[in-house]
Parts: structure tokens; sequence; C-alpha cells
């Protein structure tokens, strides 16, 4: 039987469910959207129970996953050996649907005077496509850009569309005001571009591609 035991709010996109060791909690990936289904601000990872109480925030970020000390210790058992119970540990769930990332030419200056990269994400089945873009550290730390002691990546802009069938989106994936300015000081700036696909019941598919802007 299949049931609902949370809908996310008006602005809200749900994805990435991964059910806890013991079967009782689910958590999942909470996308603000805008109306065109992109993202504008930064995933949360949520978890509700199984009977759809207790939801709450527990962190910032995406793709949540239960680790192996989540897993329940087993008790000392005296006399005949129990039938086995459910499987304790992860869920391993299919992968979500094929997803291709394919990057049409553009030049700093374009990208610059734009304000926003340009991405096709092309899924294999229904789903959600998030495409994300960073610099390494070393790149961002030259354009004067705060990166901290330890990151190795910066991100730069990322942006998100679902499909509900087979298909490509065109993404824009905006920067912010200072990622704008920073760019003017760069000759040459190579990004990763890294395009991940999310389903209900599936585990995250994920692809990169990089581009050097002149």
């Amino acid at each position: 039987m299949i049931r609902t035991i949370a809908t996310p709010p008006a602005g809200t996109a749900y994805s990435v469910p991964r059910f806890s060791p013991d079967g009782t909690q689910v958590t999942f990936e909470s996308d603000p959207l805008d109306a065109g289904w992109n993202e504008v601000g930064p995933a949360s990872i949520d978890i509700v129970d199984l009977d759809g109480n207790g939801l709450r925030t527990i962190a910032q970020g995406s793709d949540p996953s239960w680790g192996g000390s989540d897993s329940p210790s087993p008790a000392p058992v005296a006399g005949p050996t129990p039938s086995p119970g459910p499987r304790s540990g992860p869920i391993k769930l299919p992968p979500a649907p094929k997803v291709t990332l394919k990057l049409p030419a553009q030049t700093l200056a374009g990208v610059r005077r734009a304000g926003y990269l340009q991405a096709t994400c092309a899924l294999a089945a229904a789903g959600r496509c998030t495409v994300k873009a960073t610099i390494s550290a070393a790149a961002a730390r030259a354009l004067g850009l705060k990166v901290t002691e330890k990151a190795k990546a910066y991100p730069l802009a990322h942006a998100s569309r679902k499909l509900t069938q087979k298909g490509a989106a065109d993404l824009r994936l905006k920067l912010a005001a200072k990622v704008r300015a920073a760019l003017a000081r760069a000759e040459a700036l190579r990004v990763m571009l890294t395009a991940t696909s999310t389903a209900p019941e599936h585990g995250p598919n994920t692809r990169t591609g990089t581009v050097t802007l002149r």
C-alpha cells in the first residue's frame, strides 16, 4: 500500500528519501523552489516518523544517508535462535534515471554580462535534475572570493528542474553579485558542473563535466 507521510509546502520539493535502519523514520532532501521549479536557496535534510509525525529539519545539505553507526546493536538472546527480522543498515535503492549533461559554448565575458551559466540536463525518465557549478578553492582565492581554509571547491551557482517524463531541460545557473564581480578579474576560468538525477525511492545518479571560460 502506498501512502503519503509528508507533503511539501508550497515552494518546496522533497526528494532522495532514505529509510532509517529500524524502519521507523525517513530522511529526505528539502529544496526551496521558485515558480519555475528552480532552486532558490540551500537544500536542507529533514526527517519524519513513518506515521507522519515529528517532521523537522536536522541539517543543511543534500543527499541524506544513514551511516552504519545508526544501526541498532543486537541484544543477547538466550535459547533458540530467533527468526531473522527486518534487515538493518541502509536500504540499497535502485539508481535514479540516467542523466546526461551538455554544456553549450560560452565565454567568460558573456557569462559575466548575462549573470548565469547555461547547461542542458537530460533524463532518461521522469525525475529531478540538479546542476551545480564549482571552481577550485585556489581559483576562488585568486579571484578574491572568501574560501574556508579546508575547502577544496567553491560553489558558483546551481539550478534545478523537475521533469515529468523523459526529456531535457535548459537550465540557467544564476551567479551571485559577488561572483559576477570576481569574474571581471579572471582571464580564464575552469568550471566543473555536476548534474544529479533524483527520483522518489531511487538513489541519486550523477554525471560531471567541465568547461573553461575564456
